[in-house]
């Protein structure tokens, strides 16, 4: 059979790498010969119990297959996220996402994460569209700035299709050395640069939409949240992010049974009826 090779561990002279297969399946191998690079594509055999690598291969073409996707295809997923676009009326607003996500695929396979949630193709995009979902409640009940919001949501987690590589295997060496907020307000202002539009008050608001969206430093934001919009960004990221995972959990979890502690949630446990 043939594995992606997409994690591994070193401990002293031995390393352990995690495989997956087409079906998805995570295999784990112990060995001390060879080296292997996160994303390569090796050929398995189990062997007593035990599996051993026995050549790496050519990435195949079908490469995408070894990963999990999600339960929308791509062209669902472009459908509702312009939607969304659709109604920003922002003229400033529109240029940007028409230079990011409108000319960038790689938004539609991403994953949001490389564990933790929506980590699968189109996990990313489907993070987002479910933040949108939510968001359009705020907007009616609190009459927010709609514009301001939805592009913040759209954008705010952008950066991880530089921050990512091999669609969330590892870490690029720039998401390791600037990480998704960096990078996406740098290209947000490159752009509004182009566009001479970098001083507007709506760009500045809405860089500070993805600088804030962590919603406090010690989350790993640059700045906490200073605008209403920025503040309800924060709270449905984080709603989002820690429903997705807790659904994965509870669907492995036995009914009537405590989950094992989860270290996202404070190491709480939760009970699945």
């Amino acid at each position: 059979m043939t594995y992606l090779i997409f994690n591994k561990y070193a401990n002293q002279t031995v390393t352990t790498y995690e495989l997956r297969n087409e079906s998805h399946e995570e295999e784990v191998i112990r060995t001390n010969i060879t080296d292997y690079e996160i994303g390569q594509y090796v050929d398995g055999l189990v062997v007593n119990g035990k599996m051993r690598i026995q050549c790496i291969l050519n990435k195949p073409s079908n490469f995408l297959d070894y990963y999990v996707h999600g339960e929308k295809s791509t062209d669902e997923l472009k459908t509702e996220i312009s939607k969304f676009i659709s109604i920003i009326k922002n003229e400033n607003y529109q240029i940007i996402l028409n230079e990011t996500v409108n000319k960038n695929d790689d938004f539609y396979l991403y994953p949001a994460a490389k564990a933790i949630h929506h980590a699968y193709i189109g996990g990313l995009c489907e993070h987002t569209i479910s933040m949108l979902t939510l968001a359009e409640r705020f907007v009616e009940n609190y009459k927010l700035d709609s514009d301001l919001l939805y592009t913040g949501i759209i954008l705010h987690d952008y950066g991880k299709i530089h921050e990512l590589s091999e669609y969330g295997l590892n870490y690029s060496l720039a998401g390791n050395l600037l990480g998704h907020i960096t990078m996406c307000v740098e290209e947000i202002g490159n752009i509004a640069i182009n566009y001479e539009m970098n001083d507007k008050v709506d760009i500045i608001a809405l860089k500070h939409m993805i600088l804030s969206h962590h919603g406090r430093m010690d989350y790993g934001s640059p700045k906490e949240p200073m605008l209403i919009e920025a503040y309800v960004l924060s709270m449905i990221d984080e709603v989002d992010a820690k429903i997705n995972l807790l659904n994965k959990v509870l669907h492995k979890q036995e009914k009537g049974k405590l989950s094992t502690p989860i270290n996202a949630m404070d190491r709480r446990r939760f009970i699945k009826l």
